[in-house]
């Protein structure tokens, strides 16, 4: 099977598939993820076959050939092996591309645990937002690079309840230091009551250390929103799934 991957991680492969290289390159990275494991699992004989689809392609595979078919019929066929070396080959480069603050947030699901090394001093953390949006300085704790970090309402964070039940972060680390708090009446984690605690990777524009911000925005009083980051951490990303 011929095909090529380009630096921003985008595969193309040989002219009857090219259907199957837009949809592949829709796959997120958990989501290829998924695939690679299910492959390795066919290849070591832990069952038969397996297969995977997105929307108009569907692949099917055992141990010595992938068939792709297109709907209602079949347009090719491949060695296992060598799909599986494709499929890994893009996880890797789209994985060295994780910097962006969008991309960056796939690597919660690709890696085993998320270890905080160390707590970032900010010299804001409360303010009230009545701009387009809100904008948190911090000095890298690795090269001293200054970073500037745009909080947007409806577009910046991500739900703090499903990062705990993804049972990779030290949530007792977090309460030790007053970064988020726990209401036992109503089971929920809070920064401001009344307002969703939310969290978001980050990485240095410099040297890409990475770190997470943990921050609540809303509207706290009639005709009042608020920003308050409670923490900025510096972590360590565990070993891949």
């Amino acid at each position: 099977m011929n095909y090529k991957i380009n630096k921003e991680g985008i595969i193309s492969l040989e002219h009857r598939y090219w259907i199957l290289s837009g949809e592949l390159n829709d796959f997120s990275i958990s989501e290829l993820d998924t695939i690679i494991k299910d492959m390795n699992n066919v290849l070591e004989g832990k069952y038969s076959s397996s297969s995977f689809s997105k929307n108009i392609i569907t692949v099917n595979f055992d141990n010595q050939k992938v068939i792709i078919e297109d709907l209602d019929k079949v347009i090719g066929e491949e060695k296992t092996t060598l799909f599986f070396k494709a499929i890994k080959e893009l996880i890797n480069i789209k994985r060295k591309n994780l910097t962006s603050l969008d991309n960056l947030n796939e690597l919660i699901f690709s890696v085993t645990n998320i270890n905080f090394l160390d707590i970032v001093i900010l010299k804001e953390k409360h303010f009230e937002y009545n701009h387009p949006k809100v904008t948190i300085h911090f000095n890298c704790l690795k090269c001293c690079c200054n970073n500037n970090v745009d909080i947007i309402n409806y577009q910046t964070g991500r739900n703090f309840n499903d990062l705990v039940e993804l049972g990779k972060i030290d949530v007792e680390y977090l309460l030790k230091n007053d970064i988020v708090r726990y209401d036992k009446a109503i089971s929920k984690y809070y920064i401001i009551q009344k307002l969703p605690t939310l969290y978001e990777l980050l990485s240095c524009d410099s040297c890409q250390e990475k770190y997470m911000m943990f921050f609540s925005l809303g509207e706290y009083q009639p005709g009042r929103d608020i920003c308050e980051v409670s923490g900025l951490l510096r972590i360590d990303l565990g070993k891949e799934v």
